[in-house]
């Protein structure tokens, strides 16, 4: 039997970062190849109730779509766990790579406007090699180096990063490879009780803030509604039960452990040997 684990639609990743161009050769290889697993696989996993209708949605599955299991992106949620006491004062978090798919730049506005709110917020970049572009759009928005600090960390020091956020930010670039993607980064700022301010069009993470109450949709950039949106985070933040809330839709939604339970129902539903443990 043939599992396709296609995760996102990473040929449309690619275009949508700027690495490919649709017309290329390669993305059009690749998504022949792609076409040739939808077609072939007993069953796909993907990352996405977006995505599992998306797929559906194939003409060239019309008829005989193969069964769908949707996995999120998992976290450790050993080691992404939430502190022992709230973090002093306001800390705006950021995670990652600041180009391709995310939009840093409304990031930066986001915070500067969040400075009018909370003069002594603070913004902490976990990032790798993209230092300068960090500076650039910050001092675009007339902030100082001493408003926000960057840090270049190993994975293995991130979850204590992320403890210091009072909240974490992800403003992700419209494409329509969103659809499939269910960034990893949400599953640790939740795992480690930290509410985030996110746009609409990545995935499910919309509907997962909202059910939950872990979280604010920011569905517009100009002031008006990044100030409303920075106004009901700054409520949130508050709410005495805010950060258990996050974590318990981690461990419901993002579970490493929960994850690895589906791959063996995949398994076992297909008759195909798993390793034990």
């Amino acid at each position: 039997p043939l599992i396709f684990d296609a995760r996102g639609f990473w040929p449309d990743e690619r275009v949508d970062g700027g690495i490919w161009t649709r017309g290329s050769v390669v993305y059009r290889a690749a998504k022949a190849f792609e076409r040739r697993f939808f077609r072939a696989a007993d069953r796909v996993v993907v990352l996405t109730k977006a995505a599992a209708e998306e797929v559906r949605r194939f003409p060239y599955l019309s008829g005989k779509v193969p069964p769908i299991t949707v996995i999120p992106t998992c976290a450790d949620l050993d080691r992404f766990a939430p502190a022992n006491r709230k973090p002093p004062g306001f800390v705006l978090g950021y995670v990652g790579a600041v180009g391709n798919w995310y939009d840093f730049a409304a990031t930066a506005k986001v915070f500067a406007r969040l400075k009018t709110h909370r003069p002594d917020a603070r913004m902490l970049v976990v990032n790798r090699g993209e230092h300068e572009l960090v500076h650039s759009a910050m001092a675009a928005e007339g902030l100082a180096k001493a408003d926000y600090e960057i840090v270049a960390a190993r994975h293995a020091d991130v979850p204590e990063l992320v403890r210091r956020m009072s909240a974490a930010i992800l403003i992700a670039r419209p494409a329509y490879s969103h659809l499939g993607r269910s960034p990893t980064k949400l599953a640790e700022f939740l795992g480690c009780g930290v509410p985030c301010l996110i746009n609409p069009g990545v995935g499910d993470t919309e509907a997962t803030i909202e059910d939950n109450r872990v979280g604010i949709i920011i569905r517009n950039l100009d002031d008006e509604s990044i100030d409303l949106a920075i106004n009901e985070l700054l409520a949130m933040v508050n709410e005495p039960d805010v950060r258990e809330r996050c974590r318990a839709t981690a461990v419901k939604v993002y579970s490493l452990d929960g994850g690895v339970r589906a791959y063996r129902e995949i398994y076992r539903s297909l008759g195909l040997p798993m390793a034990a443990g």
